[in-house]
């Protein structure tokens, strides 16, 4: 008769006298030391001894060792009577610390029936750079399982849910196949045990409900159990003006605070048109863009050619160069018609007088005492003033 043990933790080990038909053999007494090499710390489910039926608990491992070279596995207990339902194991690998090397792991099991039963650890199985394998276990814990309150209604997700909707906005085409988004972030819940909300979606005067698609990721990191659907509901809408979407409501058990949890996407409208009206309304918002895009340009060639305007005038010596000057800038400034007020009469403005060409500048840009100044120094520079004194009023 071969006897294999495990032990938990060191100590001394008694063994009950084992009785062999007449005779009884004493076991010896077995002192278990600790492992030098490496240390395994455990940490049972947080339930306080109770928890809910369907709820997500975790066995958590870290591992610590001086040396890295370690090759570690975690193999989880079966389901046994189907009380409990092993979930994955999640892992980080030979981190670095003040205190040498550590693992960890997170195991998940799901709590499926009710009553008080014991729940086993993961079976962590490491060996060695000589090929020496050590099995580490925990101690199992005893959970008293009850089912959920009276109030709550059968086969509510236990865990914590999360809903986000994406709605078309403002219009629709009618007879048009659209799409309508959900998503749903789960936490210390399984994907089985979400909700189907495409089951709740009504019978809806101009709604045409079609067949949804489903993403569905689901993982346990170090903390929980993290799993999201994305849902994608296509539809049409075959009537004209305003219709509503119907609200969507989702429910959830709170382990936390033992209260049912509900959420809400208020119901939102939309209009649905003809399609020639969405075109006309997409070529008009295009038009007001091309045009605010004209007047940016506009604003940003004026600034240009005030900075050319400026630098010739202080290049300029003489009056021809002054007044030279001014009359490119004006003929630059009149280039785009669509924009600007209407320019000079009479063509190039080189051809055209002081006078006329300060009615042009005052009508544009408004009466301005240094314009008026400027060109009363113009019209006398040819009566004797310097083209000095013609340049300063410039």
């Amino acid at each position: 008769l071969r006897i294999k043990m495990v032990p938990y933790h060191p100590g001394l080990i008694t063994l009950n006298p084992i009785r062999l038909g007449p005779k009884h053999y004493q076991p010896p007494v077995i002192e278990v030391t600790e492992n030098p090499a490496i240390k395994v710390v455990w940490q049972a489910p947080k339930t306080d001894e109770r928890a809910y039926q369907n709820q997500v608990v975790y066995w958590r491992t870290q591992v610590l060792a001086e040396d890295a070279e370690f090759s570690i596995s975690v193999e989880l207990p079966e389901n046994g009577q189907g009380n409990v339902q092993w979930l994955e194991t999640a892992k980080e690998d030979g981190r670095s610390g003040i205190l040498g090397h550590q693992w960890r792991y997170t195991s998940g099991v799901q709590l499926i029936e009710t009553g008080e039963f014991s729940v086993s650890s993961p079976r962590l199985w490491v060996r060695n750079a000589t090929q020496q394998q050590w099995l580490f276990v925990a101690p199992p814990i005893n959970i008293r399982v009850q089912p959920l309150p009276g109030f709550v209604p059968r086969n509510l997700p236990v865990g914590k849910l999360q809903l986000t909707s994406e709605f078309p906005k403002y219009w629709v085409e009618k007879g048009a196949l659209q799409i309508w988004r959900w998503r749903l972030d789960g936490t210390d819940l399984p994907l089985k045990d979400f909700p189907n909300l495409i089951e709740g979606l009504p019978s809806q005067q101009g709604f045409e409900w079609l067949s949804a698609s489903k993403w569905l990721v689901s993982n346990i990191q170090l903390d929980g159990l993290h799993s999201s659907m994305k849902i994608e509901q296509p539809f049409r809408v075959n009537q004209y003006g305003w219709v509503r979407f119907p609200p969507l409501r989702l429910s959830y058990f709170d382990v936390e605070t033992g209260k049912l949890v509900d959420q809400f996407v208020d119901s939102q409208g939309v209009l649905s048109v003809p399609s020639w009206m969405i075109w006309l309304a997409k070529a008009l918002w295009i038009l007001l863009m091309a045009m605010g895009l004209m007047v940016v340009l506009q604003l940003l060639r004026a600034v240009y050619l005030k900075r050319r305007l400026l630098h010739a005038l202080r290049q300029a010596k003489q009056s021809e160069e002054i007044w030279k000057a001014i009359q490119v800038w004006t003929n630059n400034s009149q280039a785009w018609l669509l924009l600007n007020a209407p320019g000079l009469d009479g063509g190039e403005g080189s051809s055209q007088s002081l006078g006329q060409w300060l009615n042009w500048f005052e009508n544009r840009y408004g009466a301005i005492d240094q314009a008026a100044l400027l060109v009363a120094g113009l019209n006398d520079c040819f009566y004797g003033r310097t083209s000095l004194q013609v340049k300063r009023l410039a």
